[in-house]
């Protein structure tokens, strides 16, 4: 995809349901505000994240102000042929608030970089 096309399809968390299948649910708050709803084994999580960098066309990123799933992520944006392709670099760090992870948890967080390929 062109930059601005992959920018467009992948700064926006409300849309991140449709191609990370273990989230369910991204609602916008405000602007910078995003709350995930997912649900691992028989526990909901819900957590609120903050937009920390958007520099258009170039990096987006975003780290959690509450909940009970620390997530954070990053996504880079390289232009490739005079930005008629792009690469991009998705990197989520997900972190409990309360020690170990159960096993659903470990393997929602084990398996996530898959649904990126």
């Amino acid at each position: 995809l062109p930059l601005a096309k992959a920018y467009e399809l992948l700064s926006n968390p409300v849309e991140f349901p449709k191609f990370l299948e273990r989230i369910d649910v991204v609602n916008r708050i405000n602007s910078q505000t995003f709350e995930y709803n997912t649900k691992i084994g028989n526990e909901e999580f819900k957590w609120t994240t903050n937009l920390i960098d958007n520099l258009r066309n170039t990096r987006f990123a975003w780290i959690t102000i509450n909940g009970n799933l620390n997530q954070t992520g990053t996504i880079r944006f390289t232009p490739l042929d005079n930005g008629e392709r792009t690469r991009v670099e998705f990197s989520l760090d997900y972190r409990t608030f309360f020690g170990e992870p159960s096993e659903e948890v470990a393997k929602f967080i084990e398996e996530s970089p898959a649904q990126l390929a």
